[in-house]
């Protein structure tokens, strides 16, 4: 299996924020027009909810399918530890938490543009690696 390209990457993680950011955001629209709220609480508090539902649905993806999130699985690229064993845990944990984050994902991005690298900072910091199922050597 061959590393996993950019723009792969970036499709695979825009289709991961889908569905969170749909339960997030509409949470913090119900949230703002039925309570009393200040709109910049609401609005604190539409971002939580979008970082929290990304977590609750692309952790258990993840961790269950042994390194596919729903993008990545549509896609067709899967998420293995360095030694080519599945993802564990701890690293689906890692991952997901900068994931979550978008000005992480946003420094992470033009790091790889930077560099020229197919890896990002989460994956060395994990000991990961992101390669293309479709793609056989």
């Amino acid at each position: 299996m061959e590393i996993a390209r950019f723009e792969k990457r970036v499709i695979s993680y825009l289709i991961d924020l889908v569905f969170p950011y749909a339960i997030g955001i509409t949470s913090g629209v119900l949230l703002f027009v039925y309570t009393p709220l200040p709109w910049y609480f609401s609005l604190l508090l539409l971002f939580l909810f979008c970082f929290v539902a990304y977590l609750l649905v692309n952790v258990p993806a993840m961790g269950l399918s042994k390194g596919h999130g729903i993008g990545s699985a549509i896609t067709g690229i899967k998420t293995i530890n360095e030694n080519g064993s599945p993802i564990t845990w701890k690293a689906v944990w890692i991952k997901n938490l900068y994931y979550a984050l978008l000005p992480c994902v946003i420094a992470n991005a033009i790091y790889m543009l930077i560099i020229h690298t197919e890896r990002t900072l989460f994956d060395r910091i994990t000991d990961t690696v992101v390669v293309d199922e479709r793609i056989k050597n």
